[in-house]
């Protein structure tokens, strides 16, 4: 099954109701960032904390949690009645149309369709009724519907979800449908057809598993479906549950005081703000960034290893020998990370004297400066380095972080 598929009625994953996508102005967000779906639903997040300070706040690893649940669920959905079991969605939706009435099955979808409209509607691309006669890569859209349907029902009985019941309430859909009414006659339906092989369970039984088993724990329904479901679950769906896993792991980790508000990053923009001297700038992506391969070394310790090497004293950058850099062009390098190249504070190497270590060095984490540190030979060692490097086809490269000044820096003196 094509895993685009699961997030191509709802972008995010998460059922988001038409209102709250517009109370929470979705549709405006950054454009310049449509790629990055985890950035905005930092922003779906930030959003809501700010405009419902009331209530408690929403925290990212939660609202990804939960995403990563529904997927999950929609995964097992779409995998049974789309894959498994094809058409069986249609066959369930005609039986409840002969079986008790059209309006029961008609009604329930179109006003789905209306409250939680998918892209196509919420453009006027296409009105509710024509979306579902249509078909989404190459499955129809009343089957994705009805799909949808029955996992709002789901999230709307997951007391684990209860925090963000403001995305999907079902509260509208039940008083404009019989929406309730159609669950319970899908549930029947579905009891009655074939299991889902890879749990040899009813389909209802197994969407409902997780929250059996923890119904108020976000963690213990991720953590169940870790340890029960891994083995049929798409690398995809597995690599999103794991990193959901280490975020919640790592927010729950105490520091201090505890956790701070957690908002997602914001860049400055040329011509967005007219006063800020220094707007962000970013390098293109060239082809050969993708394709280098890079070898780290701390400078002064490899000048130790290469006096020893070639029984010589090896000083300065340009004292570097052309047979070296030849070897790491024949082992296949194509790029040379520096580590320590930047002039380092005085005051470091002090301190660690001070603190008993007499043949101490500066760390080559507290700078005096950026420049090339004048005991490596300067700027002159290192473009003679670089030049001989580059006709091996090996880029130089280095670190540059502004917080790795010393309190002895020409920054913090004269800034």
């Amino acid at each position: 099954m094509d895993i685009k598929l699961l997030h191509n009625y709802f972008p995010f994953g998460i059922q988001i109701s038409d209102q709250c996508w517009e109370k929470l102005k979705i549709s405006s967000l950054p454009d310049s960032i449509d790629k990055s779906e985890l950035y905005k639903l930092r922003l779906i997040c930030l959003n809501y904390n700010r405009s419902y300070e009331l209530t408690p706040a929403i925290a990212i690893s939660e609202l990804l949690t939960a995403r990563t649940i529904i997927d999950i669920l929609r995964y097992i959905l779409y995998r049974y009645s789309l894959e498994d079991n094809p058409n069986i969605l249609t066959v369930c939706t005609n039986t409840l149309r002969h079986k008790i009435n059209n309006e029961l099955v008609n009604d329930s979808l179109k006003s789905f369709v209306t409250l939680y409209p998918p892209p196509s509607v919420r453009n006027k691309i296409s009105t509710k009724d024509s979306f579902l006669k249509e078909s989404i890569l190459n499955n129809p859209a009343e089957e994705l519907s009805t799909a949808e349907l029955i996992l709002l029902s789901l999230n709307n009985r997951n007391k684990a979800f209860k925090a963000f019941n403001y995305f999907y309430d079902e509260k509208k859909l039940t008083s404009s449908s019989p929406y309730k009414s159609f669950i319970k006659n899908a549930e029947t339906y579905f009891d009655s057809q074939p299991t889902f092989e890879p749990l040899g369970e009813k389909l209802f039984e197994c969407l409902l598993a997780p929250m059996k088993d923890s119904p108020d724990s976000l963690d213990g329904q991720l953590n169940y479906i870790k340890e029960k479901w891994s083995h049929f679950l798409p690398q995809e769906l597995m690599e999103q549950l794991s990193l959901i896993l280490d975020i919640l792991k790592e927010e729950q980790l105490m520091r201090g005081w505890g956790k701070g508000e957690i908002t997602p990053l914001s860049f400055y923009k040329t011509g967005d703000y007219d006063d800020y001297p220094e707007p962000a700038r970013f390098s293109h992506d060239a082809d050969w960034m993708s394709n280098v391969v890079i070898i780290a070394k701390s400078v002064h310790v490899w000048l130790d290893q290469l006096s020893k090497k070639y029984q010589r004293h090896i000083k300065h950058l340009n004292d570097i020998p052309d047979e070296e850099l030849d070897c790491l062009a024949n082992w296949g390098f194509s790029g040379l990370w520096l580590i320590g190249l930047w002039e380092r504070s005085s005051a470091s190497q002090k301190i660690k004297q001070i603190m008993g270590n007499p043949e101490a060095a500066s760390s080559a984490y507290s700078l005096y400066d950026y420049v090339i540190a004048s005991d490596l030979g300067g700027y002159q060692a290192y473009h003679n380095l670089k030049e001989r490097a580059w006709q091996r086809g090996i880029r130089l490269a280095s670190d540059m972080v502004p917080n790795h000044m010393g309190i002895y820096s020409r920054w913090v003196i004269e800034h």
